[in-house]
Formats: C-alpha cells, structure tokens, sequence
C-alpha cells in the first residue's frame, strides 16, 4: 500500500493563492532568500504554533539554499499530477500550503503542513495499523 502525508494528486489538489501565483506566474517573484529574514511568513503556511516547530522550520529556512528552494515552488506548481495506485492519504486538518488535500484525506489530523513533525505518533499508528491489516479497508481513526 501507499501512504501519502502532507501531500496533493496534482494540479486539482490546488485552489486559492496557490492556483492564483501558478497561474498567474506570481510565484516567479518570490525572493526565497527573504523567507529567512520573515519566518512569520513560513509559520503562517506551514502551520507551525509552538518552539520546538517553530525554530526547526526557521532551521530549515536557513539551510535550504534560495535556488532550491525557487526550483521546488516552480515545480511544484507546475506539477500535472498523475495517475497513481490508491494510496491512503494523510493531512493536516489546517494545512495551508496544500489546503485542498484535507478534502481528500482518508485522515485528516489537528495541524498544518508539519503534522509529519507534529502529529508523528499519530501518523506512525496510522501507518502501522494500516501495514498490519490484511484488506484495503482503512483503519478507523
């Protein structure tokens, strides 16, 4: 089986501000080297609320170099998507950076984007119940 946290089907998955800086190439101008100087920036799309989250994310802003990270927003929106075996999905109830995906998620916890941070024993008991089940059937939550 497949799992997939924190993640869209393709091109349906978006909507809003994401559809909106694809389309209109709005994305192209992100300065990526100022997200380090604005962290608020990154909390408020990824979802982060507390310490320990919020100094991993301003890490990660840090040490992600600023053509990496203006490659990964282009390829990301311009993604198609693709046709790929069922795989049950796992989302953040609050997620702003992909904000369709909770629509449809097989789980959808309290949290952003970082519930892979967040919420990993739920995750991981998600995942393991599901690897312990003989059928397709998704495991209640």
């Amino acid at each position: 089986r497949v799992g997939r946290v924190s993640s869209c089907a393709g091109r349906a998955g978006w909507r809003g501000s994401g559809r909106r800086a694809r389309d209109t190439g709005l994305y192209r101008r992100v300065r990526p080297q100022l997200l380090p100087r604005r962290p608020g920036v990154g909390q408020w799309f990824f979802g982060v609320k507390n310490g320990r989250e919020y100094h991993l994310l301003r890490q990660i802003l840090r040490d992600t170099d600023p053509n990496f990270t203006r490659w990964a927003i282009a390829r990301l929106l311009q993604w198609p998507g693709r046709a790929t075996t069922a795989a049950i999905r796992i989302h953040g109830a609050t997620d702003r950076l992909l904000p369709n995906g909770a629509a449809h998620s097989q789980y959808q916890l309290p949290g952003g984007h970082l519930i892979i941070i967040s919420r990993a024993p739920d995750i991981s008991r998600i995942l393991n119940g599901l690897a312990d089940q003989k059928t397709t059937t998704p495991l209640v939550s």
